[in-house]
């Protein structure tokens, strides 16, 4: 799958010793201050997240291969 849940993505930044809340991913995404995707407001807050883009960014930020997460089903 091209895309990642808010959650999924909160794990892999976990598994990469990166410890934020959904909460805090959202308002970044909202804000546009992560450049792996975007977040819709409506009666929630719908993030898409684009795995690809935010392996590579996740990369660059820490230096090194990081670790992947196994995609939800």
């Amino acid at each position: 799958m091209n895309t990642m849940t808010a959650h999924e993505c909160c794990e892999a930044l976990r598994a990469n010793n990166i410890s934020v809340s959904e909460e805090f991913l959202l308002d970044g995404l909202e804000q546009g201050k992560f450049p792996f995707g975007v977040c819709f407001r409506g009666r929630q807050r719908v993030p898409m997240i684009f795995r690809g883009k935010f392996y590579e960014w996740l990369a660059d930020m820490i230096k090194a291969e990081p670790i992947r997460i196994k995609e939800e089903s």
